[in-house]
């Protein structure tokens, strides 16, 4: 499996023509460099271009460029071929590069190119932090992330998701997680309406459930309680058999200042899910029942659940029991002795992260088995 380290590495081997004239600017004076080297081929004739090119001993024209770049698939790895054969060195071989990029543009821009596409849409320098750490860094991610839905999910045509897997292979980071992970940090700095479109576009490619269930919860954190609650309805109409839009109905309950109806919710997700396997979705539940019990006031409630669910992980024969050998785990939290005294953490944390008393893996985090998988399509389905 490729990690992310093997991806940037990657992603840097297929731009190392550019990166290396950068260095080479940076590294001193270099008025005696060619004018192109200096100011790039945007604004070189084409038949100048091609000119120079033969000198390289590369010979080509807009036939057999475009013949080229139908069987090589990038401009990178055209000009490879290009490189293996010709004269260039030096700065010549940055030559190379750039002009497989200057006549792909001119000459095959109906050309797709993955590469291109996360060069021009998806730069390193936008995810050297896990999330958006302002208004400026969040409208960034919301242009990257309207880019990728254009491709992904094109307001006219099929969804491609597929894209989202290759460009994932392409980029530095998961792009799929990036796009789950992007509506909450959008909303968070007052992009409510640019959050709740990504969750409905996202919804079109993959885990429609889990986007439309976060556009109800950021809609009722935002205070528009009608289109929250109108959300929420169609969701349970959708999929009345899925846990987690239980769970987050009852989130959007809970920022309603609903517990009742709150506590109804994640009670019938708790009566969904397997209480003889471990899973996600019980797990989710019993974690913000406990919150609304102690939110309640029935802090004896709350203690007396963690209890039960503490006898139910080691009853005898309880499929993933570890004396079976499982490396299956139960839910941290379970091992947190009851807290009489405890109280909702005052910081205002949304429903869609829940005060426990022990942090866990978050459902759309890394899985930590290291699968490059989210958690709860790994170890935590």
């Amino acid at each position: 499996m490729r990690t992310t380290a093997m991806r940037t590495a990657e992603r840097r081997k297929r731009q190392r023509a550019r990166q290396r004239a950068k260095k080479r600017r940076a590294s001193g004076p270099f008025a005696d460099r060619p004018q192109w080297w200096r100011d790039g081929l945007a604004n070189t004739p084409t038949g100048e271009i091609v000119a120079t090119l033969a000198g390289l001993n590369i010979h080509t024209d807009e036939t057999r460029f475009r013949e080229m770049a139908s069987a090589h698939g990038s401009p990178d790895a055209l000009a490879d071929v290009w490189e293996a054969g010709s004269t260039a060195t030096d700065i010549w071989e940055d030559y190379v590069w750039m002009a497989a990029v200057t006549l792909w543009e001119r000459w095959t821009p109906d050309l797709f190119c993955v590469d291109l596409f996360v060069d021009q849409h998806l730069p390193l320098d936008a995810f050297r932090d896990d999330a958006p750490a302002n208004r400026e860094e969040a409208e960034r991610h919301w242009a990257m992330a309207q880019a990728v839905m254009d491709l992904v999910a094109p307001r006219a045509g099929e969804p491609r998701p597929d894209l989202l897997d290759e460009l994932t292979e392409r980029s530095t980071v998961d792009v799929g997680w990036w796009l789950g992970e992007l509506p909450f940090a959008l909303a968070r700095f007052g992009m409510v309406d640019e959050a709740a479109e990504l969750c409905a576009r996202m919804a079109a490619v993959r885990e429609v459930e889990y986007f439309l269930g976060d556009r109800a919860v950021i809609l009722a954190e935002a205070g528009r309680r009608d289109e929250a609650l109108r959300q929420v309805e169609k969701n349970l109409a959708r999929f009345p058999d899925d846990a987690w839009v239980r769970i987050k109905a009852g989130d959007v309950y809970r920022e309603l200042g609903d517990a009742a109806a709150a506590e109804a919710a994640y009670r019938h997700a708790l009566a969904m899910s397997d209480a003889d396997e471990p899973s996600f979705d019980r797990d989710g539940a019993v974690e913000r029942l406990i919150c609304i019990l102690d939110e309640t006031g029935r802090t004896e409630e709350a203690n007396a659940l963690i209890e039960s669910e503490k006898a139910r992980a080691v009853e005898p024969g309880r499929v993933g029991d570890a004396s079976e050998g499982e490396d299956a785990e139960d839910p941290k939290w379970l091992n947190a002795a009851p807290s009489p005294d405890y109280v909702p953490s005052a910081s205002g944390a949304s429903p869609g992260t829940m005060v426990r008393r022990e942090p866990k893996v978050g459902r759309n985090d890394p899985c930590p088995c290291g699968s490059g998988k989210k958690f709860k399509r790994c170890c935590g389905s």
